[in-house]
């Protein structure tokens, strides 16, 4: 397994996320904000089969932060931190 770790400042991250996803050629794993979801959900696989087929419990995160990450009734990330 080859893994390449790409960066960006932070001011350009979702530019660039948005234009890897437009075209095909985004990563395997991004990190995204939960208010950007929506605009970004085209581009990324609904997590939902997933999540079922693992048996893997959702419950362990707080329910804002699942929906937060979730469009049109669909999962498209896992939370890994919250910031305030």
């Amino acid at each position: 397994m080859h893994i390449t770790l790409q960066g960006s400042t932070f001011s350009d991250h979702f530019t660039k996320m948005s234009t890897q996803l437009a075209s095909g050629d985004a990563p395997c794993l991004v990190a995204v904000q939960s208010l950007r979801t929506a605009q970004l959900k085209d581009g990324m696989l609904p997590l939902g089969d997933l999540v079922k087929s693992n048996n893997f419990d959702l419950s362990v995160f707080d329910k804002s932060m699942v929906d937060g990450l979730s469009a049109d009734g669909n999962l498209y990330a896992l939370p890994y931190d919250v910031g305030r």
